[in-house]
C-alpha cells in the first residue's frame, strides 16, 4: 500500500482515513510528585528536539475499508495536578465534572463564580506548543482562583495529553484522522474519577449553573430529598437540569431565575438546541411573556429532541421535582440532559467517542439501559454561553463523520447484546443501520 501523504496534522482539510492500522505509541511515565513539575522541561528531557519544535510526521492511508470503529486510547494523564482552595470543605458537596482545552481555561472562572462548590476539571493539552507557557499560565490561574469571587469553589485540575505526546519519534506513526479529535469522553472519565463527593454534576464548560443553585441543592433538607428520591430506584436516578442558551453575547454572570425570565421575554434566551420558528419582527411579545411563564406550548420556538423531554412548558410552572414522561419500554436516542447523579452508580463514558457527535447521547442511552429514572429539577437551570464553533465540529467532514457513525452503530449493537435481556425494555431491533437516520 502506497501512502498518499506524509504530513504533519495541521488541518482537517488534509485528513484521510486509513485501512486497518496499528498506532505506535510511546508510554510516558510521570514522576510520582507532579505538583511543581515544569511540564515543558519534563517533556524536553523525554523527547527529542524535533518533537518539541513541532516537526512530527504522521502517515494517513488514503483508501478506507470502512471498518474502523474507534479504539480506546490510553492518553498520558496527570490526575489532580492542581488542587486549588483545598481547604474548602462543604457539607453535602456536589462536584461539577467538566473538561476544557488550554485556550478556553478562562471559562472556569465563570463556572467557579456561579457554582461555589467542588469542580473536577480536566485540561486537554493537545500538542507540545501548548506546553511552552502552560506552567506560568496555571500559576496565574491558581492565584486568581484564590481570590473573590472564585475562592469559594474547590477545583481539582487534572491534565490529559494528546497523541503528539505518544508518538514513536523514530519512525512516522500511522494514525486514523478520527483519533486526533478532541477526546471528550476520555476527558470526562478522568474528571469523574477525580471527583471526591458522593454526587457529581455532569456539565460542559460552555454552560453555567444558575446563581444560587449550589446553595439550594446542598441545603440539608433539599439534599436529603435528593438522596431519598435516588434511593427509591436504588441509586439509579439522574436529576436533570433545564438547559437554555443565550442568543446574545452581552450578559452578566451568574444568572438567576429573574435574569432568565427577562432574557426569555426579550427572546435573548431560549431552550438549548431550539429553533425560533417566527420572524422576530412578527413576534407578539405579550405571547412571548406568557410562553416564558409556561402558558403557551412551543410559541415562537421549536424545542428539538435533544432537550424535548425536559418539558419546558411544565418546567416554567413547576413547583417541585417532576419525572420525565416517556414510555420506558422505548429507548430515547436523542435526549442529552445535564444532570446530577451518584458517582458510585454512574457508568463511565465510552472513550471511543471523540470530537463532535453522539458522545453525550451515548451516555444517556447507557443510563436508560441501566433503568435510570430521570427527574427534572424546576428550581435551578443551566445556560449555554455563545461561543465560536469548536474545531471538533469544524472537523466533522465526510471522512470523520462516517467514522463516528460506525462507532455509534457498534455501540448501539453492543448495548443491545449486553443489556436487552435484563433491561425493562427492548428498544431496538438487532443490527439495523442506526446511524444513517440520526445525523
Amino acid at each position: 500500500m502506497t501512502f498518499a501523504y506524509l504530513l504533519r496534522f495541521v488541518s482537517s482539510s488534509f485528513l484521510f482515513e486509513t485501512e486497518n492500522f496499528q498506532p505506535k505509541y510511546n508510554r510516558v511515565v510521570f514522576p510520582s510528585i507532579v505538583k511543581d513539575l515544569d511540564l515543558y522541561q519534563f517533556f524536553a528531557a523525554n523527547f527529542d528536539d524535533s518533537l518539541l519544535n513541532g516537526n512530527i510526521s504522521y502517515q494517513f492511508k488514503q483508501s478506507d475499508d470502512g471498518g474502523y470503529v474507534g479504539k480506546t486510547i490510553e492518553y498520558p494523564t496527570i490526575n489532580s495536578y492542581l488542587v486549588i482552595n483545598e481547604e474548602n470543605v462543604v457539607n453535602n458537596d456536589i462536584t461539577i465534572i467538566t473538561q476544557i482545552s488550554v485556550n478556553r481555561l478562562n471559562l472556569l472562572y465563570d463556572i467557579a463564580a456561579s457554582w461555589g462548590g467542588s469542580i473536577s476539571c480536566v485540561l486537554f493539552v493537545e500538542n507540545f506548543s501548548e506546553l511552552l507557557n502552560l506552567n506560568e499560565n496555571l500559576k496565574l490561574f491558581e492565584m486568581n482562583m484564590k481570590s473573590d469571587p472564585y475562592k469559594k469553589s474547590k477545583l481539582i485540575l487534572s491534565l490529559l495529553f494528546g497523541i503528539e505526546f505518544m508518538v514513536d519519534h523514530v519512525t512516522p506513526s500511522i494514525h486514523h484522522p478520527y483519533d486526533f479529535l478532541y477526546p471528550i469522553n476520555a476527558l470526562r472519565n478522568v474528571a469523574l474519577k477525580n471527583a471526591k463527593t458522593d454526587y457529581i454534576f455532569s456539565l460542559d464548560a460552555d454552560f453555567l449553573p444558575s446563581k444560587g443553585s449550589f446553595e439550594f441543592l446542598t441545603n440539608d433538607l433539599y439534599y436529603k430529598k435528593l438522596k431519598t428520591l435516588s434511593a427509591m430506584n436504588k441509586g439509579y436516578t439522574a436529576f436533570a437540569f433545564a438547559a437554555f442558551e443565550l442568543l446574545t453575547v452581552n450578559f452578566r454572570v451568574p444568572f438567576n431565575r429573574e435574569d432568565l425570565d427577562k432574557l426569555c421575554s426579550e427572546v435573548k434566551a431560549i431552550p438549548f438546541h431550539s429553533k425560533i420558528s417566527i420572524a422576530k419582527e412578527n413576534l407578539n411579545f405579550a405571547k412571548v411573556k406568557r410562553w416564558c411563564q409556561g402558558d403557551i406550548l412551543n410559541y415562537h420556538t421549536k424545542v428539538t429532541d435533544i432537550q424535548f423531554l425536559t418539558n419546558f412548558t411544565r418546567w416554567f410552572k413547576a413547583m417541585d421535582i417532576y419525572p420525565i414522561e416517556k414510555d420506558k419500554t422505548q429507548l430515547d436516542r436523542y435526549y442529552e440532559p445535564y444532570f446530577i447523579a451518584l458517582k458510585s452508580h454512574i457508568p463511565l463514558f465510552d472513550e471511543r467517542f471523540r470530537g463532535y457527535s453522539f458522545n453525550k447521547r451515548q451516555h444517556n442511552i447507557a443510563l436508560q439501559y441501566l433503568n435510570y429514572d430521570f427527574l427534572v429539577l424546576p428550581e435551578v437551570f443551566v445556560i449555554h454561553r455563545w461561543h465560536i464553533i469548536s474545531s471538533s465540529k469544524k472537523r466533522l467532514n465526510g471522512l470523520v463523520k462516517s467514522t463516528v457513525g460506525r462507532v455509534y452503530n457498534a455501540f448501539l449493537t453492543e448495548m443491545y447484546n449486553k443489556y436487552s435481556k435484563n433491561s425493562e425494555f427492548f428498544p431496538i431491533k438487532k443490527n439495523p443501520l442506526y446511524f444513517q437516520n440520526f445525523m
